[in-house]
């Protein structure tokens, strides 16, 4: 009940001021100030609910300064109400204008606070409602701070959900002005939150390089749709960048390093927008070079073939260069003296090279000395066949080709007489229309052994020669081993 009683007022002090206090039936008092227009005070005051036959006293309170003074009490009886037109306590009361939180999709309530404007009329209670998109309503509970949680099940991003707060004091109710929101795009997660991204190992970098390069050593398991990028921070504080492979290696292109410098190296791991660094490792630009190869060793000069000599022609010592990665020369050996021609010394290569002796001299004509071929100083080098000659119906036969044996090769010739008989033995007296002569030179040699043919001899002189190789091979790698 309001009590808004007027009073006359007489001539005031200046600065003096009034108060309304009024006794209500439990014996408790109320005050309030009463507001001086002209000669009049004019005032409310809010008792509660009153029952009817009750009795309110109301007295002024003049106030200057310390100095008080009270008016007379002027007392009241409650009367009975009109029961088809009973007041409402809300009438008067602003029901105040709710905050709403925002809400996101998947949300399934949604929150604020009823912002409660006080005095609240005894007995009023708040509730929070909300009314959904499928015009469906919600309500909460109304928490004596304010606030409140109206579980609205699950929103869809792009809905409009509208809040408002309703008083409640009996059978009366009043609202507040309602608020709408809309259901905004859930937080996107980030599948990178829980990832480690790994430290990358940096090969040395030397000035002159023209790429950093290592590894971003990817951790595993890789979240779906992540890519890696390997980013260089250069002494200026510009950055290179360049993808990393599925192996995880990368090679960033740079230039014009100097010695003494500072790179950074970091791999970034991308998932839509979403990023996130290894931790960096710096790398100081060295000044080595690469090596250079060394020069490949030089092989000695062959050796000089030795001057043969004999009555039947001497043979010339084989020359062999020794190993390196040259070919030695071996020089020729000289013409032996004597009655039967000898070729001269072949050159040989320590390699695989043949050489060729030189041609016999001619045999003398009228005489049976055996001819000579040259001694071929090759791995399969061979004599060049003898010449003959004609002389005073004597007849000398071409010799036939020697084949190298460990760079010596012979080859006999033997002068017939036109009428000539060969002995049995070996030896024997021919007569010639301008001559004799006698051979002395048996079938068989001083060994038993009769001569080899062409085919047996080329055979010997391909098994030596194959031995002469595995030799210099041989000689090659212990040179080697003592580089």
């Amino acid at each position: 009940m309001t009590v808004m009683p007027t009073s006359t007022l007489v001539t005031l002090k200046d600065g003096t001021t009034f108060k309304a206090i009024a006794t209500l039936p439990d014996g408790s008092t109320k005050t309030v100030n009463a507001t001086v227009s002209g000669d009049k005070a004019t005032f409310t005051v809010d008792t509660g609910a009153l029952s009817t036959g009750q009795i309110v006293s109301v007295k002024l309170q003049a106030v200057n300064g310390d100095y008080t003074k009270d008016s007379s009490p002027a007392s009241v009886t409650v009367e009975a109400g009109d029961p088809t037109n009973p007041t409402n306590p809300l009438d008067g009361y602003n029901v105040g204008t709710p905050t709403v939180n925002p809400a996101k999709g998947g949300d399934t309530s949604v929150t604020g606070n009823a912002n409660i404007t006080t005095p609240v009329p005894d007995g009023t209670t708040f509730t929070a409602i909300a009314t959904l998109p499928d015009g469906s309503t919600k309500t909460g509970t109304v928490n004596p701070d304010g606030s409140f949680n109206i579980d609205t099940g699950a929103l869809t991003p792009g809905q409009t959900v509208s809040v408002k707060i309703v008083a409640t004091n009996g059978e009366n109710t009043k609202d507040s002005a309602p608020v709408s929101i809309t259901v905004s795009q859930p937080n996107a997660t980030n599948p990178l939150d829980d990832y480690n991204v790994g430290t990358p190992t940096v090969n040395p970098v030397n000035t002159g390089d023209t790429a950093v390069t290592g590894n971003a050593n990817i951790t595993t398991p890789v979240p779906d749709g992540t890519t890696f990028t390997a980013v260089v921070t250069l002494p200026d504080g510009s950055t290179k960048t360049a993808p990393v492979n599925a192996d995880g290696s990368f090679s960033i292109p740079i230039d014009g390093l100097t010695a003494g410098q500072t790179l950074s190296v970091k791999i970034v791991a991308a998932n839509g927008d979403n990023t996130k660094d290894s931790t960096p490792v710096n790398v100081t630009v060295g000044s080595g070079q690469p090596g250079t190869p060394g020069n490949p060793g030089t092989g000695n000069n062959g050796g000089s073939g030795n001057t043969g000599s004999g009555n039947t022609g001497g043979s010339g010592n084989t020359g062999s260069g020794t190993t390196g990665t040259g070919n030695g020369q071996g020089s020729s050996g000289q013409t032996s003296s004597g009655n039967g021609g000898t070729g001269a010394t072949g050159s040989g290569s320590t390699g695989s090279g043949t050489a060729s002796g030189t041609a016999g001299q001619t045999s003398r004509s009228g005489s049976a000395m055996t001819g000579q071929g040259g001694s071929g100083s090759g791995n399969t080098g061979s004599g060049t066949t003898g010449s003959k000659t004609t002389d005073s119906s004597m007849t000398g036969t071409t010799g036939t080709n020697g084949a190298g044996s460990n760079g010596r090769s012979v080859t006999s010739g033997t002068v017939n007489g036109t009428r000539a008989i060969a002995p049995q033995s070996g030896s024997g007296t021919t007569s010639g229309r301008s001559g004799s002569q006698t051979t002395s030179q048996t079938q068989r040699d001083k060994s038993g052994v009769l001569p080899l043919t062409d085919q047996q001899r080329a055979t010997v002189a391909s098994i030596l020669g194959a031995s002469l190789l595995i030799g210099a091979i041989a000689a090659a790698y212990r040179f080697i081993r003592k580089r």
